[in-house]
């Protein structure tokens, strides 16, 4: 430490003016913040990923009214748009759900390069359905994860097609999931599969059979335990319809199983079940769409409840895997291929929505093409 010897001269006074000028200010600062109990605005803290260029403006979102209801634009063959309006191409066959406010949208993308059926995982969210941000996820699948109250955790069940299933658990809807164990093996080996959850927080599984002869490949439900973590081996229910695609809701205390006959990527009229239970016993009702449409030649494979103040609004999401679709004398069900004309890699393929309508009787209304509609999340939906 050196010490400074230096001799400090005094500091000059000021002229009478300056002194005057700081004793005016002095005043006024007193007026503004001490006289009226406030404080001085402080700047606030540039975030850190902002600090040197600049933070990105925030999209504008659709107005919301009063009644909690927002009015979401919908393009029937493009129904998902990024933060720049654009379509999302690379979310194929959502399986959408919403947790704490927020919607998740969980598909596929088919790589530029692709020779063959190749996929590759996407997760996005939306706070409206309006506008969707890609996200970082790891699932086992791109089936929704169930929120199961009792454990307050995520379930995701992965699948070896034809072969297996696994359950896995997060705390967060995007992941990181850790395998929770390997699933009881079901009857006649998984192919296409969905869950539900009830309204009494009940979980079921519905998967299509895999093995066995096409005319015995029906619909299978099962229950799962509490934890959502394994079936219950003893409530496995039997459709008694051969099907694939696969969505399962309930309307008035109904049941409704949607799905398509047996036809791999291409497409046919789509048909839906319907029972007192989601263990049955399940009864064929008809087709959803004009006959001879094949669904608008689109595959059911999954849809979206959207629930609002004046109740559920349903939206049918179909995957149409050749898109424009070739032209082609229909294949009887249930023997594609070699017969199917749509065939990997799917680089145009798309999903398409529509609204769905219940009749008073609570059977479904037939489905109407239109090229775009609105929806009203408060709970109805619209052709306008």
């Amino acid at each position: 430490h050196r010490t400074n010897t230096t001799t400090m001269q005094p500091m000059p006074a000021l002229p009478a003016t300056h002194v005057r000028w700081w004793l005016s200010v002095l005043v006024v600062a007193y007026c503004v913040y001490g006289n009226k109990g406030l404080r001085p605005p402080t700047r606030q803290r540039p975030s850190p990923g902002c600090a040197t260029k600049g933070c990105p403006a925030l999209p504008a979102l659709p107005a919301v009214s009063t009644s909690g209801t927002t009015t979401v634009p919908i393009t029937t063959e493009a129904a998902m748009r990024g933060v720049d309006g654009a379509p999302v191409r690379d979310c194929l066959m959502p399986h959408i759900a919403q947790f704490n406010q927020t919607w998740y949208a969980y598909g596929f993308g088919i790589p530029a390069n692709a020779t063959g059926d190749q996929r590759y995982p996407t997760c996005y969210t939306s706070p409206d359905l309006a506008v969707w941000t890609r996200r970082v996820c790891s699932t086992p699948a791109v089936q929704v994860p169930l929120w199961n109250e009792r454990t307050h955790e995520f379930v995701a069940f992965g699948e070896d097609y034809g072969s297996s299933f696994a359950s896995y658990t997060s705390p967060s809807p995007l992941g990181p999931f850790t395998k929770k164990q390997q699933l009881t093996a079901v009857f006649g080996l998984p192919g296409d599969s969905k869950t539900f959850v009830d309204d009494d927080g009940t979980a079921y599984l519905i998967y299509n059979r895999y093995s066995g002869p096409i005319s015995q490949r029906f619909a299978y439900v099962y229950q799962l335990n509490d934890a959502y973590t394994d079936i219950l081996p003893r409530t496995l229910a039997n459709t008694t319809r051969v099907m694939e695609g696969l969505w399962m809701v309930k309307h008035h205390g109904t049941y409704f199983l949607f799905g398509s006959p047996l036809v791999v990527y291409d497409d046919a009229d789509d048909f839906y079940l319907t029972a007192p239970t989601p263990l049955g016993p399940w009864a064929y009702r008809g087709l959803i769409a004009p006959a001879g449409s094949r669904t608008f030649d689109a595959q059911v494979f999954r849809g979206l409840e959207v629930p609002g103040p004046s109740g559920k609004a349903y939206v049918v999401i179909a995957t149409r895997w050749c898109n424009p679709y070739p032209t082609h004398t229909p294949p009887p069900p249930a023997v594609c291929p070699p017969t199917c004309v749509c065939h990997p890699p799917f680089s145009n393929a798309t999903s398409i929505w529509l609204p769905l309508f219940f009749n008073e009787d609570n059977t479904v209304a037939e489905l109407k093409w239109t090229d775009s509609w609105t929806l009203e999340t408060g709970g109805t939906p619209s052709l306008a």
